[in-house]
């Protein structure tokens, strides 16, 4: 074992795994309009929560693997949830497109991208066609705070 990672057993994530989509599951109501499709986030969400439950049963079948983490990674991946459940909570009173501009390029900076032009293109483009996708081919309206 070296010394400043983290060691975690499989079974652990697992379960970490299973409470955050249930969390999801009890969140994404509150976040579509009523109305609104929500099926394709329930059914991705209840992906990850089943194989989260085979994976755990399977853990008990087998021997136990013991994960290891270095602290700056877990303090990225900490980061990077704090930082999307910002982004699930501020897209109705900000806008879903700016924010998700604003969203892109921190998250880009904190997975040490440093270029510039990549952030930008990548910030403005992925939210350009979102918008050309759901909006304008789809017709899903995504919400629209003080900025869009």
């Amino acid at each position: 074992m070296r010394e400043g990672n983290i060691y975690w057993r499989e079974r652990y994530i697992y379960i970490f795994l299973i409470i955050v989509s249930l969390l999801l599951l009890f969140i994404i109501p509150q976040q579509i309009e009523e109305g609104a499709p929500r099926a394709l986030p329930y059914f991705s969400i209840s992906i990850v929560l089943i194989c989260s439950i085979g994976g755990l049963a399977n853990c008990f079948r087998k021997k136990e693997v013991v994960i290891s983490f270095s602290k700056s990674l877990l303090l990225k991946l900490g980061s990077g949830i704090f930082l999307y459940f910002l982004y699930v909570f501020l897209i109705e009173y900000i806008g879903y497109y700016s924010l998700s501009v604003i969203f892109i390029v921190l998250a880009l900076y904190l997975f040490k991208t440093r270029n510039i032009k990549t952030m930008i293109f990548s910030g403005v483009i992925i939210p350009l066609m979102l918008y050309l996708l759901l909006e304008q081919l789809l017709g899903l309206f995504m919400p629209t705070g003080i900025l869009m």
